[in-house]
């Protein structure tokens, strides 16, 4: 258990500050032939299901495409449960998943926000 919190999630909860966003179920797409093919070519252990990142509201944007395998698919998805417990632990009512993560920033370590917009800022 804290093996897969300190490999997988953990980075996936760091993952999750940078993206700025829920990673949901119906997010992650399969990627197509060509795509295997592509990510093969660059060098990608083709073995595993790999998928694209397109959340609802980045649809219509041009942003880089994320693309991740089914570790870190899992890993990505249990994190977002870490975070959405450490709300559903206080009373408070969230505005949206950037209130979350703002909430959440400032329960965790400094380790997990760094090069995030969610950067804890300290005094020195």
């Amino acid at each position: 258990m804290i093996r897969e919190l300190f490999f997988n999630t953990g980075p996936a909860i760091s993952a999750i500050f940078q993206l700025g966003f829920e990673p949901k179920e119906e997010y992650f797409y399969e990627l197509t032939n060509e795509q295997y093919e592509q990510l093969k070519a660059d060098g990608e252990d083709i073995t595993d299901t790999w998928y694209m990142i397109l959340p609802k509201e980045y649809k219509h944007q041009t942003y880089e495409v994320i693309t991740v395998n089914e570790q870190q698919k899992n890993s990505l998805l249990k994190a977002a449960s870490v975070i959405e417990n450490y709300c559903k632990d206080n009373d408070r009512l969230f505005n949206n998943y950037t209130d979350k993560l703002k909430y959440v920033s400032n329960l965790l370590p400094p380790v997990f926000t760094k090069d995030s917009k969610f950067k804890k800022r300290h005094l020195n």
